[in-house]
C-alpha cells in the first residue's frame, strides 16, 4: 500500500490563525503538533516512510520539511512533490500517481490522505485487509463515507445505491456549497464524503485519461509547468468521481467505531477541555460557559460569560467569533476579504521561513517595525531593496552582518544600518537562536522589495 498525503491547501479554513502563506494544515496552537505532524506519524505506525509520498505548494516545502525533522522523520527526496501553482485536488492527486508510478511501478494500491479530511484513525483502514481486494481496487475508485450526521456540511454527500464489491454504488454527489438538510441527515442513504480514496494506480489514469486528456498527456511526459499552466482548477471529485461509472463508496462505519472517525481540528485537542467542555490554551475565565474554544496570543485574557458552543480566535490582526458548529464557514469569510484585496488573509503577523521567522510589531506610513528569529546555523539571503532602509538592534546573541561583501560582528544591545541599494546579509553562526529588532524606513515596504544574489535556499527574487 502506497500512502500519499495532499498538504498543499491553502488552509483558510482556520482563519485567522491560518492564512495562506500559513496554512491550517501546519498550524501548531501553543505548541501541540500540527495536522500534518499527527497525520504522518499515524501513517508511520502501519506505513514505511518510502511508501510515503507528500504533495504540497512549492511555498510550503520548508514547513514540510522543518515539520519532518522535528518529529525525526526522514522521507526521500523525490517522495515530496512541489506544485508550482496553487491548483486543486484533481491536479494534485494526478501529479501524485504519476509519481509514485516512476517510483514504484505502474501497478500501485494507493490511499490518498487529504489533510482536510475528517478522519481520525487512518491505522485501522489500513488494517482492514478484507476490504482491500485487489479485484475492487482494479475496477473501482473507492471512496470512504461516514454518516451525514451533525453539522458538516463543508464536506459534501454522496448518496448510496446498490450493494458493490464491497461497497455501494454511488448515485449521485451532492454539492458541499448546499445546506445539508433533515431529510439527509435522516435518511440511512446518504454518507459525507471524507475525502479520502482508495484505488489502484492503472483505474486511475485510465479515468484521468478519459476525462481530462490534455492533463494526463503532460503529467506523463512529466511537463510539470505546462500541467500547472492548464485552465483546470477542479477538485477530483468534480474533475473524475462524479463523471466516472468505476466508483464506489465504502461505510467508513464498518471499519472504524463512530465515536473514532470524526475528528475536525478543533475536536484533536479535547484532551486539554475542562469539567464544562471548554478549550483553551491560557488563563481564560469562563463563567456559566459551556463546550467553547478560546486561542488568543500574547496570553491575553479573555472571559467568556453566558455562552456556550462558541470558537474565540483572537490575533493580533484580526479576532473571530463564530458558533462551533459552524466553522467550514470560515472559509467564506476569508473568500470575502481576499476578494476586497486585504493581505490579512494571506500574511499573518508572524510569517515563517527556511531560516527562523519574523513578526510585524507595528507599522503604519513609511515604516514598519519587525522582531526576526534566525535559527542557529542559519542565514539569511544575500539581498538588497530598492525602496527601503533597515537598522538592525541585537536584542538576544550574536549576529554577523555581511554589508556590501564586508562582515561585522554585531552583539547584543548593538546595532547596524543598512542603506537602501547596500547588498547585505543576516546570519547566526551561535548555538542559540537569534533575536533581532528590524525598523524599516521607505515610501514601499512590501516583501517583494527584494533582489536576492545567493540564497541557501533556492529562492528567486522574492
Amino acid at each position: 500500500m502506497k500512502v500519499m498525503i495532499l498538504a498543499g491547501g491553502t488552509g483558510t479554513g482556520l482563519w485567522p490563525v491560518s492564512r495562506i502563506y500559513n496554512p491550517k494544515q501546519f498550524v501548531k496552537l501553543k505548541k501541540q503538533k500540527s495536522i500534518f505532524q499527527n497525520t504522518i506519524e499515524g501513517c508511520l505506525k502501519v506505513i514505511k516512510p518510502e511508501d510515503v509520498t507528500i504533495v504540497t505548494n512549492r511555498e510550503y516545502k520548508y514547513f514540510v520539511l522543518d515539520q519532518l525533522q522535528e518529529i525525526s522523520v526522514t522521507l526521500p527526496e523525490e517522495n515530496i512533490i512541489l506544485e508550482p501553482a496553487f491548483k486543486n485536488t484533481l491536479h494534485a492527486v494526478s501529479v501524485g500517481v504519476f509519481r509514485i508510478k516512476k517510483i514504484h511501478g505502474e501497478d500501485s494500491d494507493i490511499i490518498v490522505i487529504p489533510l482536510n479530511s475528517l478522519v481520525n484513525d487512518y491505522s485501522r483502514i489500513f488494517n482492514n485487509k478484507k476490504y482491500f481486494n485487489i479485484e475492487d481496487k482494479r475496477d473501482n475508485i473507492i471512496i470512504f463515507g461516514m454518516d451525514a450526521t451533525g453539522a458538516y456540511t463543508g464536506y459534501g454527500c454522496i448518496k448510496i445505491g446498490t450493494q458493490k464489491g464491497v461497497g455501494y454504488s454511488v448515485e449521485e454527489f451532492i454539492d458541499n456549497q448546499l445546506q445539508v438538510d433533515d431529510n439527509i441527515l435522516s435518511s440511512n442513504k446518504y454518507l459525507y464524503n471524507s475525502g479520502v480514496l482508495l484505488f489502484n494506480s492503472v483505474v486511475f489514469l485510465d479515468e484521468l485519461k478519459t476525462y481530462h486528456k490534455d492533463l494526463y498527456d503532460y503529467l506523463e511526459r512529466d511537463i510539470i509547468d505546462e500541467a500547472y499552466n492548464l485552465d483546470i482548477k477542479l477538485t477530483v471529485e468534480k474533475g473524475i468521481l462524479e463523471k466516472s461509472k468505476k466508483i464506489s463508496v465504502i461505510h467508513l462505519e464498518d471499519i472504524i467505531e463512530k465515536d473514532n472517525i470524526y475528528s475536525d481540528f478543533y475536536k484533536q485537542y479535547e484532551n486539554i477541555q475542562d469539567e464544562n467542555g471548554n478549550i483553551t490554551y491560557n488563563d481564560n475565565v469562563f463563567l456559566e460557559a459551556k463546550n467553547n474554544l478560546v486561542y488568543a496570543e500574547n496570553e491575553k485574557v479573555v472571559s467568556i460569560v453566558g455562552c456556550s458552543d462558541l470558537v474565540v480566535i483572537d490575533q493580533p490582526d484580526a479576532l473571530l467569533v463564530c458558533n462551533k458548529n459552524q466553522t467550514e464557514k470560515v472559509r467564506d469569510v476569508a473568500l470575502i476579504l481576499k476578494d476586497k484585496g486585504d493581505n490579512r488573509v494571506d500574511y499573518h503577523t508572524t510569517c515563517y521561513r527556511p531560516w527562523g521567522s519574523y513578526t510585524v510589531l507595528e507599522e503604519g506610513a513609511g515604516y514598519k517595525v519587525k522582531r526576526i528569529t534566525v535559527l542557529s546555523g542559519k542565514k539569511l539571503s544575500y539581498q538588497m531593496h530598492h525602496h527601503r532602509s533597515e537598522h538592525w538592534v541585537v536584542v538576544n546573541g550574536t549576529a554577523t552582518v555581511t554589508k556590501e561583501g564586508v562582515e561585522y560582528t554585531v552583539k547584543q544591545g548593538e546595532s547596524i544600518f543598512i542603506r537602501a541599494e547596500e547588498k547585505h546579509r543576516l546570519e547566526n553562526k551561535e548555538k542559540n537562536n537569534l533575536e533581532v529588532i528590524e525598523a524599516q524606513i521607505g515610501h514601499y515596504l512590501e516583501e517583494d522589495d527584494i533582489v536576492r544574489f545567493e540564497d541557501d535556499f533556492g529562492r528567486g527574487k522574492h
